[in-house]
């Protein structure tokens, strides 16, 4: 019994090891395409000048093509509050300090099937450093991903699969235009249907400028 018993503790510590490198390796592998997917993406990025706006509402879609309802959007004008409730804010307050971060606007809509569909403008001071965010932002957020994607027809936009604490699933799609970075997303409880992101980053890029 003594030697079964060792034998089951056995395996179960060699399956978690075995568990454990295969998503390390994983991991390397979805970094590696993502660092290459970046690259791809800042050689194609044109630097035209932002035009400034008033509100950067003007920027994001006030609606989706998908049955959904509108959430009270987020506004940001520090870092500080850009980083709120984040594990790593302080990596994100310095990185967005870095960058000279001006402001932010998050827009959601809950999704009838469940789910929220996002839409993110940031504005920068210039198109090199909204380039240098999105390089910090997607070159770190790949550790959390389990895939990485492209989007047919932009090749300025990288699309990331992240696996959240508690269990989440969100698919993301960011570009940047001109000192802008953008970001549409989905987010739900299961994997979601790709089509989905597509549909929302359409929409983002649509009034994007």
């Amino acid at each position: 019994m003594f030697v079964l018993c060792l034998a089951i503790i056995a395996t179960v510590v060699l399956g978690g090891v075995f568990a454990a490198a295969r998503r390390g390796h994983q991991i390397v592998d979805i970094c590696r395409r993502t660092r290459l997917a970046l690259a791809t993406a800042e050689r194609q990025t044109a630097a035209p000048g932002s035009a400034p706006v008033a509100d950067l509402a003007d920027l994001l879609p006030s609606s989706t093509t998908l049955p959904s309802t509108a959430l009270p959007d987020q506004r940001w004008t520090t870092p500080s509050q850009m980083a709120a409730g984040r594990d790593d804010a302080a990596d994100w307050v310095s990185n967005l300090q870095r960058d000279g971060f001006r402001r932010g606007l998050f827009r959601q809509w809950a999704l009838s099937g469940g789910g929220t569909l996002q839409a993110e403008v940031l504005q920068f001071p210039s198109h090199a450093d909204a380039l240098a965010f999105q390089d910090w932002v997607i070159g770190g957020s790949c550790t959390n991903a389990s895939d990485v994607f492209a989007v047919a027809g932009d090749p300025t936009a990288v699309g990331l699969r992240i696996d959240w604490p508690g269990g989440d699933i969100s698919d993301q799609v960011s570009f940047v235009r001109g000192s802008r970075r953008y970001l549409a997303g989905v987010r739900m409880g299961d994997a979601p249907d790709r089509d989905l992101v597509l549909s929302i980053e359409r929409d983002v890029a649509g009034t994007a400028r």
